[in-house]
């Protein structure tokens, strides 16, 4: 254990709450706690944990749906032993980052009958393209704007008053950024932001089907395959 670890365990201790109305998440107060501790002064919490921003997207995702405090002390304490933070975050390309997007993807038949023939093309396409890309090709953009006007009505046609927390929404959704992420890394432009919302939207789903039993696992090996 380093001693960004046992900086931001001992916050823990005396946490009342976390991630409660008005008190900070996970990533909040563990760069709060190493600001207390003299071990950094940054105030992004990626940069202060030396977390790449698509993990810090995941850990985010799955801190809100995940209700009790009980349990959100049990998500903090299992992440932040696991991952270690550090001084700076590996760098992460934006193959990469499709990498971590494709993965992402493929674990969400395992949370529950939430497949939709859209989704497995998305799928089969992110396999195609990154198989090419691997071998130094430019990756393709073939049904990228058909399938993402698909996956837009079907996530439009989802009713539910807090949307972002419906499983079929978000099932959809990550599908949907993930498509945006490879048109955009196919152009040369930066997939983080369509990247980090699949893996949030994938976390949010795990922590709201299967609770802590899959929300610590998807973020624990999402940082593995993130050079952490």
């Amino acid at each position: 254990m380093n001693a960004y670890q046992e900086a931001i365990l001992d916050a823990l201790m005396v946490a009342d709450k976390i991630g409660d109305y008005l008190k900070p998440g996970p990533l909040l107060l563990a760069r709060d706690a190493l600001r207390n501790a003299g071990l950094t002064q940054r105030d992004d919490p990626a940069a202060a944990l030396g977390y790449p921003p698509m993990l810090c997207a995941a850990i985010g995702g799955a801190s809100k749906t995940i209700r009790t405090v009980d349990d959100c002390r049990t998500l903090t304490i299992s992440l932040f032993t696991e991952i270690s933070p550090r001084s700076r975050a590996p760098k992460v390309s934006g193959i990469d980052q499709l990498d971590a997007v494709l993965w992402s993807l493929q674990r969400v038949p395992l949370l529950g009958e939430l497949s939709h023939p859209l989704a497995l093309e998305v799928v089969d396409l992110l396999e195609q393209v990154l198989e090419r890309s691997h071998r130094g090709q430019q990756p393709a953009t073939v049904l990228i704007e058909q399938l993402s006007a698909g996956l837009n009505r079907e996530i439009e046609r989802v009713e539910d008053p807090r949307p972002e927390f419906d499983p079929r929404r978000l099932a959809l959704s990550a599908h949907y950024f993930a498509l945006h992420a490879l048109r955009q890394e196919s152009t040369g432009d930066d997939p983080s932001g369509n990247a980090q919302n699949v893996v949030r939207d994938v976390a949010r789903l795990a922590g709201l089907v299967k609770g802590l039993p899959a929300a610590i696992p998807y973020c624990v090996e999402l940082a593995r395959l993130l050079g952490l």
